[in-house]
């Protein structure tokens, strides 16, 4: 009699055997798979040798078996005919067709184009597809191509500010453009009319469509939608603060002020109460305030009469003379944006003077940056008066005076002016002048110096 572990363990061994035989048999399997995958895609490379796999769609164009160069053809005159078709945009009974290559009646150097694409390169794209990248890449992409064709995207390149423009210019007149509530006086009497809703296009979703048709070289027409705009400010925004100041402007109707420390501009109410209007600042606030068009002819007196722009330090040495210098010197620039919102604030609050605020304008170029020498600043300056002296003076002091402009004296070193001068004759331009000598007055060249 066997014991029962005896048992146990011989049924294990009678087991183990078959459980071997199947571990064996998947993994011949899988090897004779993976020998058939390889040999299948060695067989595939050398039938495709040269040529895109079959499967590869570029955009709406198949380009299965072709070489890269008769793909590239293939690409440019579909690119070509679908440019010369171009995109058609329709509104209402309007059609307006664009073509991608927008030429310019006027200037042929402002031609450009709406599309760019590189046929070469896409191409090459379509060839190296499955041929590239891991082995497991390599072997499997091709078998999924034949299998289910797989689409390449083109790299177009559109551009958007360009198509956004020739759409405006063609079909902008159906646009109306939302109105904040307007403020109007009628015999002293306030009057606010409520806001005006408007109606534009959405330009980004129009070159979304054009974009999405352009990469499958697709030239049905798109219909151009109007969408309803409301302005940043309704009459709900309107607050009884706002009520009540435009009352107080209405009553006492003061003049609004613009002011630097050297000029002011002040305008009466005749002048700017058409241009009043509701406002929404970047902290989202309503204020009262103006037109743009009458905000822009302002700042524009305030800038030409205001504004300094830095001036950049110039040293220029050539052969051992100062041939250009000029100090640095920070400028002023009217903040357009600030004042506008402390205008509207102040306008809002009851205040009618507005300080125009003005940022420092830093010179790029410091003079201490513009030379190596240490120079920093003009230490002096000296001024001599000699109108009214004779001709052939007034001469010879010019010459001298150009002749010592510009010389760089290095530190430690010695400056002498007859050495500069000299020789002080025909030679270097001056001419007989009057001098003393001892008792007599005669004529010498350089006479004044």
């Amino acid at each position: 009699m066997k014991s029962s572990q005896q048992q146990k363990t011989e049924q294990a061994n009678n087991h183990q055997p078959k459980f071997s035989h199947a571990v064996h048999a998947v993994v011949i399997a899988i090897g004779l798979l993976a020998l058939g995958l390889a040999a299948y895609a060695s067989v595939y490379k050398t039938l495709y040798q040269g040529s895109i796999y079959p499967g590869i769609v570029v955009g709406a164009i198949d380009v299965s078996g072709m070489n890269p160069d008769d793909a590239e053809r293939v690409i440019t005159q579909t690119f070509d005919a679908f440019k010369q078709n171009g995109f058609t945009y329709t509104h209402q009974t309007t059609v307006v067709r664009v073509s991608p290559t927008v030429i310019s009646a006027t200037d042929p150097d402002l031609t450009y184009e709406l599309l760019e694409l590189d046929p070469a390169a896409l191409a090459a794209d379509a060839y190296a597809y499955g041929r590239s990248g891991s082995w497991f890449t390599q072997l499997m992409l091709p078998i999924v191509a034949a299998v289910h064709p797989l689409t390449l995207i083109p790299d177009i390149e559109l551009n958007q500010t360009k198509l956004t423009q020739t759409l405006t210019e063609n079909f902008g007149q159906f646009e109306t453009q939302a109105h904040p509530p307007a403020i109007t006086w009628d015999n002293n009497k306030l009057i606010i009319n409520p806001e005006q809703q408007g109606q534009e296009f959405v330009y980004d979703d129009i070159a979304r469509t054009t974009f999405a048709q352009a990469l499958l070289f697709d030239t049905t027409p798109i219909a151009l939608t109007l969408h309803q705009t409301t302005p940043s400010v309704t009459e709900q925004d309107i607050t009884a603060q706002l009520r009540k100041q435009l009352e107080i402007l209405n009553t006492t109707r003061p003049d609004i002020t613009l002011q630097t420390s050297d000029n002011s501009w002040t305008y009466t109410f005749t002048e700017y109460s058409p241009q009043l209007q509701l406002v929404r600042n970047d902290a989202d606030a309503v204020l009262l305030g103006f037109s743009s068009e009458w905000l822009e002819a302002a700042m524009q007196l305030i800038t030409e009469a205001t504004n300094q722009p830095a001036q950049d330090a110039k040293f220029a040495v050539e052969d051992g003379w100062v041939v250009e210098f000029q100090n640095s010197q920070n400028g002023l620039l009217v903040d357009h944006i600030a004042t506008t919102e402390l205008l509207h604030t102040n306008l809002t609050n009851g205040v009618y003077t507005t300080d125009v605020i003005v940022s420092i304008d830093t010179a790029t170029i410091e003079t201490a940056d513009a030379n190596d020498l240490g120079i920093k600043e003009l230490i002096g300056i000296g001024v001599s008066d000699f109108s009214g002296s004779p001709a052939n003076r007034i001469h010879n002091i010019s010459v001298g005076a150009s002749s010592v402009h510009g010389m760089l004296i290095p530190p430690g070193e010695e400056f002498s002016m007859i050495n500069t001068l000299v020789p002080i004759d025909a030679t270097q331009g001056y001419l007989p002048e009057l001098v003393i000598k001892g008792n007599e007055t005669i004529p010498e060249y350089g006479g004044g110096l």
